[in-house]
């Protein structure tokens, strides 16, 4: 274990895999902690449900991962956090409540919200306006994005494997990605509308296995797009107009490969106006 420091500050990274390693260090009352902690299961999952003893850290030098835990219901305990760079919450059976992180309101690197079955709602992260790379996956009952309040997105946007949410409204307010788009296997998702204030992407996009999916009109005012542009395999994809002012004006710098969805029209077919049916 890294050395301990006065003032109450934790020196490097710490492990925490069980209820009474949890309760052990709570006691130290550490405030600052140097690296990252980590909180959850190694080898197999843990089972703790108890985060109270942690409630006075409220800087972390790098990251906070909470992952492979089977028994913790909300982050309650966390709520004094205000610093740090990123945030991982990965494959937590029954977590439905992250609402202890709402005294974040940056985070320079990622936020990964990543196979949380009980997840109905991102509350908790709804002051964070500023993210490195935003990564919601696979969390089977996240019913929607609504308590996402973001302006900047420094690095990618990944959505991908969210059955129930519909709509990503509360996106609408970024205007720049600098790295890569992703939007994938949302089955319930009807459009992208809240992409609409975007106009530049410096990355890829990939918008693919959407069954809901009528229409991309969110993306009517990209005007750069400098990697590839992927579109596959959306069911009921039957409306692209929302690239003609991209391809009209020269705007992707990459390939164009749109495939196996409703309706594939050709990169000149959008220029037309051939771009719907």
């Amino acid at each position: 274990m890294d050395d301990l420091y006065e003032e109450h500050i934790y020196e490097g990274t710490i492990f925490l895999t069980t209820q009474e390693e949890i309760n052990d260090f709570g006691a130290n009352n550490y405030t600052h902690i140097t690296e990252n902690l980590y909180i959850g299961g190694v080898n197999q999952y843990a089972v703790f449900n108890d985060l109270t003893p942690l409630s006075s850290i409220k800087h972390l030098g790098n990251g906070l991962a909470v992952y492979k835990n089977n028994g913790l219901t909300s982050l309650t305990g966390l709520e004094n956090i205000e610093t740090l760079n990123r945030i991982q919450i990965i494959n937590n059976d029954l977590l439905a409540d992250i609402s202890a992180l709402s005294n974040i309101t940056e985070l320079p690197l990622d936020i990964r919200v990543d196979n949380n079955p009980a997840l109905t709602n991102l509350n908790g992260l709804h002051n964070i306006t500023s993210f490195g790379d935003l990564i919601i996956n696979n969390n089977s009952a996240l019913l929607n994005l609504d308590d996402l309040n973001i302006t900047t997105v420094t690095y990618s946007i990944e959505i991908t494997e969210n059955p129930l949410i519909t709509n990503l409204n509360s996106l609408s307010n970024i205007s720049i990605i600098y790295r890569d788009l992703i939007i994938s296997q949302n089955n319930s998702l009807t459009d992208i509308d809240g992409l609409s204030n975007l106009g530049s992407i410096y990355g890829f996009v990939t918008i693919s296995q959407n069954d809901s999916l009528t229409d991309i009109n969110g993306l009517t005012n990209l005007t750069l797009l400098e990697q590839e542009l992927t579109i596959n395999s959306n069911a009921t994809l039957t409306d692209l107009c929302g690239l003609q002012n991209l391809l009209t004006n020269g705007g992707l710098s990459g390939d164009y490969t749109v495939v196996n969805n409703a309706y594939n029209p050709t990169e000149q077919d959008i220029i037309d106006g051939n771009c719907s049916i």
